[in-house]
């Protein structure tokens, strides 16, 4: 120190300039890698619980139109099977009750 004037070394202090640059490059290169590797990290995970949730909604949904479609097929084919059994049924009650009635 020469008076009040501090005595630099202009070439040590560029020296710690440029290692200062050099660790905050250093230091954003990491974070930019580890972001992006969490973010990688997140689409594939979110990539894979949306396959899941849409599989099991397209599976419900399939499974309630299916229901519901089986359900109509059935009581159209027992109403089918049936309808000539019930219709010989009502018949021979109405006979039976005709022949009450006029008896």
């Amino acid at each position: 120190m020469v008076g009040n004037a501090v005595v630099m070394n202009l070439g040590d202090v560029r020296a710690e300039a440029t290692a200062i640059v050099e660790n905050a490059r250093r230091e954003a290169a990491e974070i930019v890698a580890a972001a992006e590797a969490k973010a990688a990290s997140l689409v594939e995970g979110a990539a894979e619980r949306g396959h899941a949730e849409g599989y099991a909604r397209g599976e419900e949904a399939g499974h309630t139109a299916g229901h519901a479609a089986g359900t109509e097929v059935g009581r159209t084919a027992a109403e089918d099977a049936m309808s000539s059994q019930l219709q010989e049924l009502a018949d021979g009650w109405s006979t039976a009750l005709d022949s009450i009635v006029q008896a």
